[in-house]
């Protein structure tokens, strides 16, 4: 770099590994340097989704404001997406008159969310993304908004998976609040929950919400999946 403008590190040749710089010259010339130590990379907590219920413990729970009868909200908690209508797996809200409808992803017992996955469907007529959403957790008794959120794509994408990166926060339920387009009904195929964490899970603390499981449920909820899940899309 002639005059350190291009990278704004310095005038000349620099040698940098990590962040540190090693070996410098005042033009190109050969550098030496030594690294150091030889760093020994740590086995590291894979990223998995929390949000997978396949029906063998009572959480995760999954319940909406409303649900259409062939579309319960079960499907979203299922480890699987698709976007074709047959065969179905997916939750709507065809028929719903409510202004907005919401979503809510109940672990049982506060989880680490790093990263939330939507799955948003787009038939094109009848079921569309939403005009806007919102995501909540629960909070010293309250809902409240989750802060510093990265969403990739920013607006409400169908067919594709719309990413929100949050940091690290501890809940133990997640709120999705959807606000429709006018004329159109909104639905999800998947609604997943990421975050590094190690197994077994500590075991839900709340009594079941479905009491066909009875007392002893929350100690089999099913193992999260490890990112990511092969998908029909």
């Amino acid at each position: 770099d002639r005059d350190g403008a291009h990278y704004g590190r310095g005038a000349g040749l620099s040698l940098w590994a990590d962040g540190r710089t090693l070996a410098s010259a005042p033009r190109l010339t050969r550098l030496k340097a030594r690294l150091g130590a030889a760093i020994v990379p740590s086995r590291a907590q894979p990223m998995r989704n929390l949000a997978v219920n396949n029906g063998r413990g009572a959480y995760p729970w999954v319940r909406a404001s409303y649900s259409a009868p062939e579309h319960p909200p079960f499907y979203v908690i299922d480890g699987n997406y698709w976007y074709h209508r047959s065969p179905p797996n997916r939750w709507t809200t065809e028929g719903s008159h409510h202004a907005q409808d919401t979503l809510e992803l109940d672990f049982g017992i506060e989880r680490p969310v790093e990263e939330i996955q939507l799955y948003f469907l787009d038939d094109s007529v009848g079921v569309r993304p939403p005009a806007s959403y919102r995501l909540e957790m629960w909070r010293n008794g309250a809902w409240t908004d989750i802060p510093h959120q990265r969403r990739t794509p920013e607006r409400p994408t169908g067919r594709r998976a719309t990413t929100v990166a949050v940091g690290r926060i501890e809940t133990s339920t997640l709120r999705l609040v959807l606000t429709p387009r006018p004329g159109a009904a909104v639905g999800l195929t998947e609604f997943e929950s990421w975050a590094h964490a190690d197994l077994p899970l500590p075991t839900p603390t709340e009594p079941p919400h479905n009491v066909a499981f009875g007392a002893a449920a929350t100690a089999s909820s099913m193992a999260p999946s490890s990112r990511r899940i092969p998908s029909l899309a």
